[in-house]
Parts: C-alpha cells; sequence; structure tokens
C-alpha cells in the first residue's frame, strides 16, 4: 500500500512537473496569457527574453511565490535580478524552485538563469542566458535520483517604432548536458554515464502592440498560442487577462487574470492561472524598481501666469481646451528678450494658468506625466498638471499646458501678495527617472482678481453669507406690514423687494475705480459683501458720516449677494469701463415684453432683466435703474453678460465669509426713499405695462 501511494505521489509530481513546463514564473506575464516575448520589459526579461534587458534602464528585483501549492501539489519560489550597465547594456539572473514534500516524498528542481543583453542599434536589441538545472527525487529520504545540466538561450527584439515591438526567442538552442559536448535541446546528466534529453529546442515568437500608454496588447507562437491584454486605469494600477491553448490537441484553453498595485518604486503583483485539467493556481509577489538614470528630457521653460486663489475652482477644474503642441523649431537663443519669450514661448488663448516647455533629446519617444509643487499651497504630493500623460516624439520640442492646478486652503487665505516658488516635476511614465526645474508664481490674496472676464467678479457674490442674511432678514423684519400691503397691489414682490434692500444700503457712497476693469491686466481690489456691510454699520452709527466707501465692483457683488439670496436671479454686465448688474424679474419672456411694450429692461437670455446701476445707491432705487438703463443703451452690442449662476460654476464661489450681525434699519430714511421711488413716473409706466402682461394671460 505505501509502495503504490508513493508511486501514485511521483506520477501526480510528475504530471504537474510537466504542464509546469509550459509556464514560466512571473506574475504579470502569467496575468497575460504568457504572451511576453515582445514586450520584456521588466525583471522577467531574464527568463523571457533577455533581449529586452537593455531596454529596461533600471534596477529591478522580482519576489514570487505561490501562496497556496502550484496546481495543488508543487511549491514555488522565484527570485529575479537586472543590473543595467550601461545605456545599451544589461546584467540579469535569476532562480526558480519547484518541488513537492511530503512525509515520504520530496522531489525538487532549480533552474539558475545567467543573462546579458545588448542594444546594438536603436531599434534591435539581443540576449543571451546561460542556465544551470539540477533536479533531485528523495523517498523515506533516501535519494532516488539527481541530476543536473547546463544550456542556452538567444533572444532578439526587434521595435521598427515605439507602438510596435516583436520578439523571437530559441530557448534551449545548446545544451552541456549530454557528456558529447554541445548539442541541441536540454539535456541533463543522472550520472557520468547516463545522459538525457529533457527538452527540444522552441523556437518563440511574439509580437506587442501599445496603441496608447495605457494599452498593452501582446501574442506569442510556439506549440501553444498565447494572447493577452494589460490596462493601466492610472499609473499606479494595472489590470490583466490572457490565455493560452495547445495547438496539437483538443484541450481546452488555459485563461488567466491578474493585476498590480504600484506605491513608489515598489509593485505588488498577482495573477490567477485556470488550467483546464489540474487545479487554479494564484501567484503573488513583489517587485521593486530603482531608476539611476537622467531622464532624457531638458526643461527648456515654465511659464505661470499670476495665480489669484478666490478663483480655485477655476484652478481645480480640468481645462480641456488647451492642448499640448509640437514644434519643429529650433532651440530658443540662450539669452531671451521679451520679444524672444513672447515668439519661443507664446500662450495660447485657451491657456488658463501656463504652460511648460519639454524637449527629448533622445532618438527614442518618451511618455512622462508632469507634477507641480508648491511648499503648503498645493498638496504635499504635488497636483498633476497634464491631466495624463504626455508623449514626447524622439529630438522635438513640445509645450504642455498646465490644464489644472489644486491649491489648497492656506492659498485661499492669504491675506498679501506673495512670491512663491513653483516647482515642476517631469516623470518617466512607468519608470522612476525624472527633471526638475524651479519657477517664482505670484500668488494674490483672496480679495484681488482681474476682472478681463466680467465673470470673475461671481466668486465675489456670496448669497449663503451669515452676515449677508442678518441683514436682508433685518431689512425684510422691519417692513413685513409693508411687504404684505404691497402684495396686493399687482406690482412684482421680486421687484419691491430689489427696490427695499437697494434703499437699505443708502449708507453707502461711491467711489471712483482706479483700477478700471478690462484694462490692461490690472489687478482690482474687491470687497466681500459682509465686510461692505460691516462699513455700512460703521457709517450709520455715526450721525452725519457720509464717509466714501466702495466702488462699481464692490458695491456690484454686494446687491448680487443680497439678491441671490433671497432667490432673485442675478447677471453682471461689462461695459467698456465699467461693471454693474441686472435681476431677472419673475419668468417673463421677451415675447410678453414686447406684445404689451413693456419699457425699460434688458434682455438676457430671452428673459426680462431689470439693469441697476449700484454706484447711484444713495440716489435711490429708479434713479439707479434709470441710470443702467441709459448706460445699456448707450453701449449698444459693446458689453457682456454673465448670469451669476454661470459665473459660479466657471470661477466657483470664495470661501471667505462673515459671521451673523445685528443691524438697525432706519425704517424712517429708507422708507421715504422707497414711497418716492413707487411715486416715480417711471415706475408707474413700467408697472401699467406690466399689469397687461397678467390680463393677456
Amino acid at each position: 500500500m505505501r509502495f503504490c501511494l508513493s508511486v501514485s505521489l511521483l506520477l501526480l509530481a510528475a504530471a504537474a512537473y510537466a504542464v509546469e513546463e509550459n509556464t514560466l514564473p512571473g506574475s504579470r506575464p502569467i496575468g497575460m496569457g504568457d504572451a511576453f516575448t515582445a514586450t520584456a520589459d521588466d525583471a522577467n526579461s531574464v527568463r523571457r527574453n533577455p533581449a529586452g534587458l537593455p531596454r529596461l534602464g533600471v534596477y529591478a528585483f522580482e519576489l514570487e511565490r505561490t501562496p497556496g501549492r502550484l496546481f495543488g501539489q508543487l511549491e514555488t519560489n522565484y527570485l529575479s535580478a537586472v543590473v543595467p550597465i550601461s545605456d545599451k547594456s544589461a546584467f540579469g539572473a535569476d532562480w526558480v524552485e519547484v518541488g513537492i514534500n511530503d512525509d515520504e516524498l520530496n522531489a525538487g528542481r532549480s533552474h539558475f538563469n545567467f543573462s546579458y543583453g545588448y542594444l546594438p542599434f536603436r531599434h534591435v536589441s539581443v540576449g543571451v542566458n546561460l542556465k544551470y538545472f539540477t533536479r533531485s527525487v528523495s523517498l523515506d529520504n533516501e535519494s532516488r535520483g539527481a541530476a543536473n545540466g547546463w544550456g542556452t538561450d538567444v533572444g532578439i527584439i526587434v521595435r521598427p517604432t515605439h507602438r510596435w515591438s516583436v520578439g523571437l526567442l530559441a530557448q534551449d538552442l545548446v545544451g552541456f548536458g549530454s557528456g558529447e559536448g554541445l548539442v541541441r535541446g536540454r539535456w541533463i546528466r543522472h550520472h557520468p554515464d547516463v545522459s538525457e534529453e529533457i527538452s527540444f529546442t522552441v523556437y518563440r515568437l511574439g509580437v506587442a502592440y501599445r496603441p496608447t500608454s495605457r494599452w498593452l496588447f501582446g501574442a506569442d507562437l510556439t506549440d501553444r498560442v498565447h494572447f493577452g491584454a494589460e490596462f493601466l486605469p492610472n499609473t499606479n494600477l494595472a489590470v490583466r487577462a490572457g490565455f493560452q491553448k495547445d495547438l496539437k490537441t483538443d484541450e481546452a484553453p488555459t485563461y488567466s487574470l491578474g493585476g498590480s498595485v504600484k506605491f513608489r518604486w515598489l509593485n505588488f503583483n498577482t495573477a490567477y492561472l485556470m488550467p483546464p485539467t489540474l487545479p487554479a493556481t494564484i501567484y503573488a509577489g513583489l517587485s521593486f524598481n530603482f531608476d539611476f538614470r537622467k531622464l532624457p528630457v531638458r526643461i527648456e521653460y515654465i511659464r505661470i501666469e499670476d495665480l489669484y486663489p478666490v478663483h480655485y475652482h477655476y484652478y481645480a477644474t480640468p481645462n480641456r481646451e488647451s492642448q499640448p503642441i509640437t514644434y519643429d523649431e529650433p532651440d530658443a537663443p540662450p539669452l531671451l528678450t521679451d520679444i524672444d519669450r513672447d515668439r519661443y514661448y507664446p500662450l495660447t488663448s485657451s491657456d488658463t494658468i501656463g504652460r511648460i516647455w519639454l524637449k527629448n533629446e533622445s532618438h527614442e519617444p518618451v511618455t512622462v506625466h508632469i507634477k507641480l509643487f508648491m511648499d503648503g499651497f498645493v498638496s504635499r504630493d504635488g497636483t498633476e498638471v497634464a491631466l495624463g500623460d504626455i508623449e514626447l516624439p524622439p529630438r522635438k520640442r513640445k509645450s504642455v499646458p498646465i490644464r489644472q492646478l489644486v491649491l489648497t486652503s492656506s492659498a485661499v487665505e492669504l491675506s498679501q501678495a506673495q512670491p512663491v516658488q513653483a516647482e515642476i516635476k517631469v516623470i518617466e511614465t512607468g519608470g522612476a527617472a525624472y527633471k526638475t526645474a524651479t519657477a517664482t508664481v505670484t500668488l494674490h490674496d483672496i480679495h484681488t482678481t482681474v476682472l478681463d472676464d466680467v465673470g470673475k467678479l461671481g466668486s465675489f457674490v456670496i448669497s449663503e453669507d451669515p452676515t449677508v442674511a442678518a441683514f436682508t432678514e433685518a431689512v425684510f423684519t422691519e417692513f413685513a406690514l409693508e411687504i404684505e400691503d404691497i402684495e396686493q397691489t399687482g406690482m412684482p414682490l421680486g421687484l419691491y423687494r430689489a427696490m427695499l434692500l437697494f434703499n437699505a444700503l443708502h449708507g453707502i457712497a461711491y467711489k471712483s475705480d482706479p483700477n478700471i476693469p478690462f484694462a490692461s491686466g490690472t489687478n482690482d481690489d474687491i470687497k466681500y459683501p459682509h465686510e461692505m456691510l460691516m462699513h455700512l454699520t460703521e457709517q450709520t452709527s455715526e450721525v452725519g458720516n457720509s464717509g466714501v466707501f466702495g466702488d462699481c465692483d464692490d458695491s456690484t457683488a454686494l446687491y448680487c449677494s443680497l439678491l441671490e439670496s433671497v432667490g432673485i436671479e442675478t447677471a453682471l454686465i461689462q461695459l467698456p469701463s465699467h461693471v454693474m448688474m441686472a435681476f431677472r424679474l419673475g419668468k417673463i419672456s421677451i415675447d410678453q415684453a414686447q406684445r404689451v411694450n413693456l419699457p425699460y429692461y434688458t434682455p438676457i437670455n430671452g428673459q426680462v432683466w431689470i439693469p441697476v446701476e449700484t454706484t447711484l445707491i444713495k440716489d435711490g432705487f429708479v434713479a439707479a435703474w434709470k441710470k443702467g438703463f441709459g448706460e445699456i443703451q448707450g453701449a449698444g452690442v459693446g458689453h457682456s453678460t454673465t448670469t451669476i449662476e454661470e459665473a459660479w460654476e466657471k470661477y466657483g464661489i470664495s470661501p471667505i465669509r462673515g459671521s451673523k450681525q445685528p443691524f438697525s434699519i432706519p425704517k424712517e430714511l429708507t422708507l421715504d426713499k422707497v414711497q418716492s421711488d413707487l411715486a416715480s413716473p417711471w415706475l408707474q409706466e413700467f408697472l401699467k405695462a406690466h399689469l397687461n402682461i397678467g390680463i393677456q394671460e
């Protein structure tokens, strides 16, 4: 019985060994169905195709074992290492051990590979393996045989383009174990008089195709056919799938799945192999890559515009309109004038943050990703600025837009402008080589912007501010009876509320804006709504105090904030040298307005909006309405309009807020202004026409 059990174990081990001959170690290749001959771009190249070694350019190490038993029977361990010697050559070595151990039977096999790879031409690399292997079997601690032998593999990889590669590996081309000198195949010697051929020479042909830096497809052909694919959702994750099929039998295919997680120089790889007749096996391993090479990319120039943290949302939103540009022009001169800078390093109209100019100084394509670091003002890990990988053609210059910049809360809380050093880090995708360069950037304070687009003022329109809410609540509480009475007159409630809030701001006096919007990129200093309201409290608390504070930008942001806080939609209007606002009057379409000859409005998005010149707060609501309407009529088509909702979507809202404050509203003074506005012929004419809209409906 014991003898029969031992024989059964030997036969089972032999069957598992036979399948293992077709299953080389390496979680990544196994996950791709063993279709790796033309890829060979990691430490598995030692065994898979030594011609891939000189293209690695990194110090690579891999450790692997099967957490369970291989095919339910065999224990496996695998180590490999690659050491680059120069840009064109590298050494490699590996060891794999496969064995079966129980109380009676011990069987094992060890393989050692000693490899060398060389790159004689830019598109062609070659490699050779010198292999040493041993076998041993023992039963009840008594040796039942041992053998060893030497062999060789020879490989070649041709890469006509950076996307395609073709590989050929001659496995066991020459053997040393027959006792008869050099012979074809793999031979082992059991003792001086007995030799055995255990494998014929096998030629393995492979093709690999990489359509993008994220996808890899491979196919190999021997007496089996192999197909595999790898996909990288990002630079730290990979998923794989593959299958292989014996061409000489009707045996079902062997399927495989795999994946990896990368953290800096460490990779965790796993694969799941599913043969048709043996138990499935899990492979797990760690690989380490240390890159001491220099990235063959020169950072020529960094051009970053001044940054205004109040628009942090705008910078963090990916800008997909701005595209990289490849140049055929020669390098820029070493000394640059301003004219040279705009000629060699121009920004495009779609650039929102800046650009980085790179040059690939090698004869091979290089794929990189780019990070920006600003100590304290972006994440400690940097922020990706190019939205993915950038492919740099050989010997070409390329400018890459900074499409995204995620600022921290420290940047958004700056109280004064300051110069900041920005570090750009260009990192090889899939590798560790990198280049860095720095540039000085001006980071402005939270009050500052450039109104080259009137929508940027929307970042200062803050409807959910406790100070704003406290002011509107105080006004509407003080005038609760008047609001209830006005609803009985047919006057639009939104129009009355807008009038009431405007006239309650009578303590604000206007001063001209020294930084005319749209003027040569001049910085504008904007006050926040809660700051304006606190000034108003200070002004009205002192009898006879008529101090001047606030300009058109400040008063527009304040009035828009007040109206938005009570549900009245507002918009910003840019005139040639001035900013003003408008608010939407219900849902009156332009067609309705034209049918009743409704006067004194401006059309925005097919609706009726009331224009208001907020710099005339001291003169009352109707006077501001008249002035606003007149300015728009005078400008004709020479103005642009952005609703606050559109401005918020594009530029975001500043996180700066005030706190809840008590407000004392001078009712008599405010009521005098409201009654004067209600009695004005301008408003009466408008209300008469507006009443006809309801009659027609």
